[in-house]
């Protein structure tokens, strides 16, 4: 069985190098990076982790066009990735990280056909806590804390008060066998059928990924400048979609992105009271809370 994951990367400079490693680590047979309207500095990063590993690839995509057909199977990059012909294909972004209780080609959820629905949990960020103890903590499923218990940060593309983004219910990622599937939706959390039609999923239990958008003041920063170009390009596409995305460029250019960036952290003692309460769990402990069909960590 071939496993295959797609790393998509804007400029994410600091986490490229750590996602795929973090994917080889966890199974995956090959690793492709696509570096979306790379810099220069981002094309030489990606082209740098393909040397002397036959098992990661890097493609440059350019500008994506308005229209959205680059989510297509049929057209590039998607045609080029997959044929290497892969049974099973993950999808995600190079702050999205791979933890699974077992070796992926292990997991019971790739014996069958349907698409998996692959949950994805923020990383549960406390105040003052820097890049390398994140790193340290993804290393180990029993003590990477994330956020379990969920809300909507964002009703109707407005921000919901006293809610953090890291509170944000955030889409899962789809891991597929191509033959299920024609295409991704926006922002690729969905498959797409050939009759047009989302494609129902399996959730999975074995398998999530902790998202960390959060590590660096510096990384966030240039996240929403690359976000203002991509909007730019491709505005249509994110019309109704990317309601933080749009609330974060109004922070950067009203003077208050650093201040949004602090208030996604979590203060010793509430930090505390919520893993008491279990809003915030281990990787671990949403392994056993998945299992056991907790509703309140879907």
């Amino acid at each position: 069985m071939k496993l295959l994951s797609i790393i998509s990367v804007k400029d994410d400079l600091e986490v490229i190098g750590p996602a795929t490693q973090n994917r080889l680590a966890a199974g995956f047979d090959e690793v492709v990076i696509v570096a979306v309207e790379p810099s220069e500095e981002m094309a030489a990063t990606a082209q740098a982790l393909t040397r002397g590993d036959s098992r990661v690839r890097a493609l440059a995509m350019a500008k994506p066009d308005a229209a959205g057909a680059f989510l297509s199977f049929t057209a590039e990059p998607m045609a080029t990735i997959l044929s290497g012909h892969p049974d099973w294909v993950l999808v995600s972004d190079a702050d999205e990280f791979v933890v699974a209780e077992r070796p992926v080609a292990e997991l019971p959820e790739l014996v069958g056909e349907a698409p998996l629905s692959v949950p994805r949990y923020n990383y549960a960020r406390r105040r003052g806590e820097v890049p390398g103890e994140m790193a340290a903590r993804l290393r180990d499923p029993a003590c990477l804390p994330l956020i379990a218990e969920r809300r909507q940060a964002f009703k109707d593309g407005v921000p919901v008060p006293g809610v953090r983004w890291l509170e944000h219910r955030i889409s899962p990622r789809p891991m597929f066998r191509p033959r299920t599937a024609a295409r991704f939706d926006v922002g690729a959390h969905h498959l797409i059928g050939a009759d047009g039609a989302r494609q129902p999923t399996t959730p999975a239990v074995n398998l999530l990924m902790a998202h960390l958008p959060f590590t660096s003041f510096p990384r966030f920063s240039r996240k929403i400048d690359n976000v203002a170009a991509h909007l730019s390009d491709v505005a249509g596409v994110h019309a109704t979609t990317a309601s933080h995305w749009k609330e974060w460029l109004k922070a950067r250019d009203g003077g208050r992105l650093g201040e949004t960036f602090e208030a996604e952290a979590f203060g010793a003692e509430e930090f505390e009271a919520r893993r008491a309460e279990g809003s915030i769990d281990t990787a671990s402990g949403l392994f056993v809370r998945l299992k056991a069909g907790d509703k309140s960590v879907r």
